[in-house]
């Protein structure tokens, strides 16, 4: 993401250090075809939701997740997955790989040094 654009949203979401973002619901779409930033901004704005939805896509894509001075690279798992207090949701339009997601929970398991609880983590039964 372009880092002036970057700058303008963290500006633009807390003025004076108080919080203006406020919806009801957010949604990041990427005008550019991938690769603009669109992890990067769900990981900020999964800070204050309660849900981070994914709804289409597979693990062939990635997107990194930094925090706590910690590198996150994410595949299929929504970037909410790293706050214990959000609902991650892989929706009925992505393509779940089970092996490679398997492989991705127990990698971000390790880093994150707990485990993804059940409630933290629903996969629509409609994925394929």
């Amino acid at each position: 993401m372009n880092k002036a654009l970057w700058g303008l949203l963290i500006a633009w979401a807390f003025v004076g250090g108080n919080r203006v973002l406020s919806a009801s619901s957010w949604v990041v779409v990427g005008s550019f075809l991938g690769d603009e930033g669109k992890g990067a901004v769900c990981d900020f704005l999964a800070q204050e939701v309660d849900y981070v939805v994914r709804f289409n896509g597979g693990n062939n894509a990635g997107h990194t997740v930094m925090q706590h001075d910690k590198t996150y690279t994410l595949h299929m798992l929504p970037s909410g997955v790293i706050n214990p207090l959000v609902v991650n949701v892989i929706g009925a339009g992505c393509v779940v790989n089970v092996a490679a997601l398997g492989e991705e929970i127990a990698v971000v398991e390790a880093q994150l040094g707990r485990p993804i609880l059940p409630h933290q983590l629903v996969i629509d039964m409609r994925a394929g």
